[in-house]
């Protein structure tokens, strides 16, 4: 099962604007990517292993915070008249992305697994931001102009690309230190992060 949790992570990572695919699961709301990060967590139980306690061990400040929002979020929505649509947020806003940190935490032991699932979450990124200067192309902007690609924001384009401008220039820097002393293959490293980091500029830009 740790395999199959490792492939989940790195799906989940690769897809997260799935969750722009919506649809009832009888008759509750809900889409691709929460999905996903059920089948994530469930191969994740499947292994036998549940370190909460270890984590609130070395993570109190961080625990308690999240407990303390927990305790918000379900004292504000059952003292709303709209209940229904604040479990909803709860779902997909804070508890799925939640539980998917758990398990990367869990899961993501070394500095190499963590670069290694920066990477999947970077072309992601260059998809949707490639995916977006094809909507540019086609003519098809907001009626002041700017980009929102698959999005129905501009702003929400915007919020997925900007971490790719960061974690580009950090894997380009990582493989500068790692690989100063072989230039040919510095500069075919740079070409594979480069290219994709001006697609994702040019995308935000616009």
């Amino acid at each position: 099962m740790k395999n199959i949790t490792n492939y989940l992570i790195i799906t989940t990572t690769l897809l997260i604007p799935t969750y722009l695919l919506r649809f009832d699961i009888f008759g509750v709301p809900s889409n691709v990517l929460e999905i996903l990060v059920l089948a994530t967590f469930i191969s994740y139980l499947a292994r036998g292993k549940y370190p909460l306690l270890q984590f609130y061990g070395q993570n109190k400040v961080i625990s308690w915070s999240v407990l303390a929002i927990c305790a918000g979020l379900l004292v504000s929505t059952l003292t709303n008249d709209n209940w229904r649509a604040g479990f909803g947020i709860i779902k997909g806003w804070f508890a799925a992305p939640i539980v998917f940190a758990w398990v990367v935490y869990a899961s993501v032991k070394t500095e190499e697994n963590l670069k290694s699932l920066l990477k999947w979450l970077y072309l992601g990124i260059f998809g949707v931001a490639a995916i977006s200067l094809g909507y540019y192309f086609s003519g098809s902007l907001t009626y002041d102009g700017r980009l929102s690609g698959i999005y129905n924001s501009p702003n929400f384009l915007a919020m997925y690309l900007v971490p790719g401008v960061i974690i580009g220039l950090y894997l380009m820097q990582n493989a500068n230190i790692k690989m100063k002393n072989d230039k040919v293959k510095l500069k075919n490293v740079y070409i594979f992060y480069l290219l994709p980091l001006i697609i994702i500029i040019v995308s935000l830009y616009l």
